[in-house]
């Protein structure tokens, strides 16, 4: 038996093989043993252990370690494991469908990456609270600019472009009629209206925008130098032929009844207007072509020869004129008879009766018109008190889409006009009020429209088909039958739109507006 003087285990020996296996490595030397459990072992020299000592664990966990075994069979494959969540669906940011968006949608803007965390989401990914930033955008690159690579193909020829439709010369007559949007040529220029009901002409009023200048005028072309061909021949002239007898006229036939005039029909529904597409844009002028040669004149055909005049006849005998008979003897006037001796007068007889009243007669004419009194003194003018109110929001501020704006600087004078101290104003009296306001948008916030509201229905509108922002602003007339009226500026936009201060502006603000009572009512 042997015991190990690290471990001290004890193991057995065989004397006869000098190995046991589990046992002694090299057991029947005295020199130069191993532990089978912790590998520490008695080289021949004296005092030096063996490489590997032990683990030094209580109780030891050591093992011996044997040759590597073979290579096991392949196992069978796992289950397929859950589909991970990837980015899909990711769309750039649009202001006018933002509010569509559900939670969960990844868009982009201004090169970065942003998950809505909150439907319908408000305002833009940068600012708002609704989205959440899954990736910022890298900076620009400074490395040298590579080499210019060859030329690649011509591309395929693209699809053609959407025109302008519906294009018409501008007629001053009409212009009130054009809606916005409408294209109109003038004087050689392509205009749209920036606005219903334009004023002005478009070469000089702010309610078109020029789309296209007129084009400069073309070179002449050359005058064409044909040959004028020879004058043909003067025929000769035909005879005239005989005047035909003229014929009866014929008696006029009875002019028959006018037919009752039809019903008017019915005036068919108006059809729903369709969308206006996108402008293309305007191809450049193309050059006038020169104006081609004049082809040469043809020769003129001979003209036909001129028939013989035909003989006249001879004039027929005028026939004698016969005698005028003699006018008879006038008669002698015969002798006036003597007048005869005046008779008696009769008898005066008695009264006859009465006769009936005769008719009226006519009435006179009118005397002339007496003079026209002196004018009275006039009367003493009556007071007239009015109410306003002018309101600013002299900060930058987000207005949600179809919400209202508001403001937080007031100026009231007199009792007519009250304010909620937010985004409403009440109209407390009757008469005529005027209001006007102003927005100014931030740049880059696409299209945008403002309601003026009256007891909570849109009553005024104004729009901005620009993209890039700015001012705008527009006013109405309210009458007051039945107050009190409450008026409201609302965002129609479609999406949030920031409204912001003016750089450089005295007393200004991102939003003003102002009412003022003008009169107790219409003139009569």
């Amino acid at each position: 038996m042997k015991r190990c003087r690290q471990c001290g285990k004890t193991y057995p020996t065989h004397s006869t093989d000098h190995y046991q296996k589990g046992s002694w490595y090299d057991a029947y030397k005295y020199d130069g043993w191993e532990c089978d459990s912790c590998k520490k072992g008695k080289s021949e020299k004296p005092r030096k252990p063996v490489e590997n000592p032990c683990c030094g664990k209580d109780p030891c966990i050591c093992v011996i370690q044997g040759p590597p075994g073979g290579r096991g069979r392949r196992g069978p494959a796992g289950p397929i494991g859950p589909t991970g969540v990837g980015l899909t669906g990711i769309v750039a940011f649009d202001p006018a469908v933002a509010l569509a968006y559900p939670a969960g949608q990844v868009v982009t803007y201004d090169g970065s990456t942003y998950v809505v965390n909150s439907a319908p989401p408000t305002g833009t990914p940068d600012t708002s609270s609704d989205y959440t930033l899954l990736a910022a955008a890298g900076a620009t690159g400074t490395g040298p600019t590579g080499v210019t690579g060859d030329p690649g193909p011509t591309g395929a020829t693209g699809a053609t472009g959407v025109g302008l439709t519906g294009v018409v010369s501008f007629d001053a007559a009409a212009a009130l009629r054009y809606p916005l949007g409408q294209v109109v040529t003038y004087e050689g220029g392509t205009y749209l209206a920036n606005t219903a009901s334009p004023t002005g002409t478009p070469d000089i009023s702010p309610d078109y925008t020029l789309l296209a200048a007129a084009g400069s005028t073309g070179v002449t072309g050359a005058t064409g130098t044909g040959v004028t061909g020879a004058t043909g021949a003067t025929g000769v002239t035909g005879a005239t032929g005989a005047t035909g007898v003229t014929g009866a006229t014929g008696d006029t036939g009875v002019t028959g009844a006018t037919g009752a005039t039809g019903d008017t029909g019915a005036t068919g529904d108006t059809g729903v207007t369709g969308a206006t597409g996108v402008t293309g844009a305007t191809g450049d002028t193309g050059v006038t072509g020169a104006t081609g040669d004049t082809g040469v004149t043809g020769a003129t055909g001979a003209t036909g020869e001129v028939g013989a005049t035909g003989a006249t006849g001879d004039t027929g005998v005028t026939g004698a004129t016969g005698a005028t008979g003699d006018t008879g003897v006038t008669g002698d006037t015969g002798v006036t008879g003597a007048t005869g001796v005046t008779g008696d007068t009769g008898v005066t007889g008695a009264t006859g009766v009465t006769g009936a009243t005769g008719d009226t007669g006519p009435t006179g004419a009118t005397g002339v018109t007496g003079a026209t009194g002196e004018v009275g003194p006039t009367g003493a003018t009556g007071s007239f008190l009015s109410s306003a109110v002018e309101a600013l929001q002299n900060k930058s501020i987000t207005v949600p889409n179809v919400g209202f704006v508001n403001f937080n600087s007031v100026e009231i004078a007199g009792n007519g006009i009250t304010f909620n101290g937010a985004n409403t104003f009440t109209l407390n009296q009757p008469g005529l009020y005027q209001v006007e306001w102003n927005v100014n948008t931030e740049e880059n916030s696409g299209t945008s429209v403002f309601n003026l509201f009256q007891n909570g229905s849109p009553f005024s509108s104004m729009g901005n088909a620009a993209t890039s922002g700015g001012n705008m602003g527009s006013g109405a007339l309210i009458q007051v039958t039945g107050p009190p009226i409450a008026v409201q500026l609302q965002n129609n936009s479609g999406a949030a739109r920031n409204l912001v201060l003016t750089n450089g502006t005295t007393n200004g603000g991102s939003a003003s507006i102002r009412i003022f009572r003008f009169a107790d009512g219409p003139s009569v």
